[in-house]
């Protein structure tokens, strides 16, 4: 435990950091050479003042980190939330390939919170000083908040693919297409919901890994039986905006079953299409889930329960 002379020293010396423009500029310039700009207007936003973005101090920084991420609407969504909830904090992207690259800078600029997407919701568990439970048990984080000198790790991406499917027919059998961090978080929304899941990836081994984690069935597409499956789930990035594509073939679907496609954008992917021509029960894309992990991500950043209604709006 600190004194109250030791406390008040590393306050000053903390705050005496923060005055000095050599280290901001170094990260300022680290932060322009990583930080991928989606439009022009954005580029614009940051005016060249090493100690501010967007008008505002650069450590009331938050942002997504991935690879890519360009297509992710957080920095969107959180920029309108920060407004109506009157957060003074700035949201961004960090697109880059090197996770290594990615935290040195999250660290030097002092980040206060992370919304981690593929591919590193696994790896990104080594920078955490500490990992909830939930995380733990699914093995990928996609939330980092700073507390402190520390960072912890959680999960929002299973509240927000369980919430959707709340009250919904299951249990029954489920199929996860995928094997990343979302395929995780939904294996572990769908067993808590009292399902049957089978994990089915085009690397047969890597299905394993996480059937073997989570004691279920696995396998490849070719696997895949429309009789005995009542939930599926994409939690791959077949679909998504400039990908295009889709986890099934045309006559693959029947109208029993439920279509939970984590993509979001495009919010109608070839999937949901497919699933709606064969009368399937379909949630709106990863819409429904972004809005929950969402929320959950707020409470986390800022403290602040943001009406689940209000996010929708945001997104449209």
């Amino acid at each position: 435990m600190l004194s109250p002379a030791e406390a008040v020293a590393r306050i000053k010396a903390f705050v005496e950091e923060r005055r000095s423009p050599e280290p901001r500029m170094e990260q300022f310039t680290l932060l322009r050479r990583t930080w991928r700009i989606k439009n022009r207007d954005e580029w614009q936003a940051i005016g060249g003042d090493p100690h501010m973005v967007e008008g505002k101090p650069l450590h009331g920084l938050f942002a997504v980190i991935g690879n890519p991420c360009l297509h992710s609407r957080s920095p969107e969504l959180f920029t309108a939330l920060f407004a109506a909830c009157g957060v003074d904090g700035v949201y961004t992207r960090i697109e880059w390939p090197d996770l290594d690259a990615i935290m040195a800078l999250v660290q030097s600029v002092g980040c206060k919170g992370l919304s981690v997407t593929i591919p590193f919701k696994s790896d990104v568990m080594s920078y955490c000083d500490e990992i909830t439970a939930d995380a733990q048990a699914i093995g990928a984080v996609n939330t980092v908040v700073r507390c402190g000198d520390r960072c912890v790790g959680t999960n929002t991406d299973w509240t927000g693919i369980r919430q959707p499917l709340s009250g919904t027919p299951p249990p029954g059998h489920a199929v996860v297409f995928g094997a990343g961090g979302a395929a995780r978080a939904a294996v572990y929304a769908l067993q808590d919901l009292g399902m049957e899941v089978t994990v089915l990836n085009r690397t047969e081994e890597r299905a394993g890994v996480i059937a073997r984690h989570f004691g279920c069935e696995y396998g490849t597409p070719a696997a895949y039986d429309p009789e005995k499956t009542d939930l599926i789930v994409n939690a791959t990035p077949v679909g998504m905006e400039g990908r295009g594509g889709s986890v099934l073939e045309k006559g693959d679907l029947r109208a029993h079953q439920t279509v939970f496609d984590l993509v979001y954008t495009p919010p109608e992917t070839e999937l949901l299409q497919q699933a709606n021509a064969a009368g399937c029960r379909c949630i709106r894309g990863g819409t429904e889930m972004f809005v929950y992990q969402a929320q959950e991500q707020m409470r986390l950043f800022t403290g602040i329960a943001a009406d689940a209604a209000l996010i929708r709006e945001i997104l449209g």
